[in-house]
């Protein structure tokens, strides 16, 4: 609760995040934004409007919510959770995929009324012709019933993967919940912290995974509150849990779009020709500095500098794309921490540097005989004015044959393994194992 409450987009363009919920009619987008209201004002909540009906969608307009801190102040935090009009097994009966779209693309403005037989039109006063980063959707959650799972027609698989193949050409995070967990097991709805264990849930998990053409990695069991009073231990784990994996992805989201120049290089040439540009840039820079002797080269230098500056976000991204969700804080760590110690002991060696290769730095001397020594120490090092910056191009040089080892594509198996090792760390192992050995998941203190 607290990483959500501090959160901040990793983008400084945009101040929230905003996630959009997309399933079929009755499947529970409202009632899980309502429940994740419920779980961080500390009582159960009913804000988002739910519908109890199964053929027509409750929702019928573009709906934003804030999550808001616990507390006296209740003060809203980054995360918005936006609800909108379920989807069909075509466009005549539900919303259609150029509306969708359209409300990633940041084009509907809040409290647009959606209906299945006219689109959003881009002359009509709730659209938005420019819209900015923070106006867009940054991460996309599908939400399908465990209950009707089974019963959902092939038009609406359909549909899915028409969604999920255009919001990806968007570079646009996805995620998905499966919800009603609680009503497809006799011991999960006892306990829902068997939920992993449930051989019924997985399953359901794996069919989910088939219907939206989605790795199950990405699939996440929830219950939400529907008839309860008062809120229980193991359900809040189960939605923070999910809002956990939902922040993740929507950051990564933020990652790639750090700067238009690195969003377009990484688009056309790809992540790892990026960082190789990068320090190619940047051994041209420290070169330069380092056989530069006029003012002219300085400039032309600093000009190359600017390039160079997209080898990190680069890198971050690249960490961002391999890693495990639960090694992502990890991974971006040891990136800051390399950084900041290299600012630290850098200064330092490129002074050191200096007084080895006799360089003055000292200001030219008005006149007398100090010009004269100024002038012969500068005669002696006028071949390599800047040793330290030669240094540093060896460095890069040698940073760039590393990097030509960096794998061109991320192994299926090493994103689709990540299920199982979040499973594994927070207790749940993912194969199906009986119910009936009971290990709470409250038992486990990394939760």
């Amino acid at each position: 609760m607290e990483k959500v409450q501090s959160y901040k987009p990793a983008n400084g363009a945009a101040s929230e995040a905003r996630v959009l919920f997309l399933g079929p009619v009755g499947a529970g987008k409202s009632s899980f934004i309502s429940s994740v209201q419920s779980v961080f004002s500390g009582r159960v909540l009913n804000r988002a409007m739910v519908g109890s009906s199964s053929s027509a969608s409750f929702t019928k307009r573009l709906q934003s919510f804030a999550i808001r801190r616990s507390g006296e102040k209740s003060d809203p935090t980054a995360l918005v959770l936006c609800d909108i009009m379920g989807l069909g097994d075509g466009d005549l009966t539900g919303l259609s995929l150029y509306d969708v779209l359209c409300v990633i693309k940041g084009h509907v403005t809040e409290g647009h009324e959606f209906k299945a037989e006219e689109p959003v039109r881009s002359d009509s006063m709730s659209f938005r012709k420019k819209p900015n980063l923070k106006d867009k959707i940054h991460c996309v959650v599908f939400v399908v019933d465990a209950l009707k799972i089974n019963s959902y027609t092939k038009g609406l698989s359909t549909t899915f993967q028409q969604l999920r193949e255009n919001i990806s050409s968007l570079d646009v995070h996805q995620v998905a919940l499966l919800t009603h967990v609680d009503e497809v097991c006799t011991y999960t709805a006892q306990d829902v912290s068997q939920v992993y264990r449930s051989s019924q849930v997985q399953k359901l998990i794996l069919k989910a995974g088939s219907l939206l053409g989605m790795a199950t990695s990405y699939i996440l069991p929830v219950r939400n509150y529907s008839s309860q009073l008062e809120l229980q231990d193991n359900m809040d784990i189960l939605l923070l849990n999910a809002v956990d994996h939902i922040l993740q992805y929507a950051d990564l989201y933020f990652q790639d779009h750090t700067t238009v120049v690195l969003s377009l290089l990484m688009r056309s040439i790809g992540n790892k020709n990026t960082i190789l540009l990068g320090l190619g840039f940047q051994i041209l820079q420290l070169a330069w500095y380092g056989f530069g002797s006029e003012p002219w080269m300085m400039w032309a230098a600093g000009a190359v500098a600017a390039m160079s500056s997209i080898t990190f976000p680069a890198v971050s991204a690249l960490v961002s794309r391999t890693a495990d969700p639960e090694q992502q804080g990890v991974g971006q760590g040891m990136i800051t921490g390399i950084r900041g110690l290299c600012n630290g002991l850098g200064p330092a060696l490129y002074g050191f540097i200096f007084y080895i290769f006799h360089v003055e730095l000292d200001e030219v001397p008005d006149g007398g005989e100090d010009v004269e020594s100024h002038t012969q120490l500068h005669q002696q090092s006028a071949i390599i004015p800047g040793p330290p910056f030669l240094f540093g191009a060896c460095s890069v040089l040698l940073a760039l044959l590393v990097a030509l080892f960096i794998p061109e594509h991320t192994p299926v198996g090493s994103r689709a393994g990540s299920w199982k090792k979040h499973t594994l760390a927070h207790g749940h192992q993912h194969s199906a194992q009986p119910v009936e050995a009971k290990e709470p998941l409250l038992q486990d203190t990394n939760v």
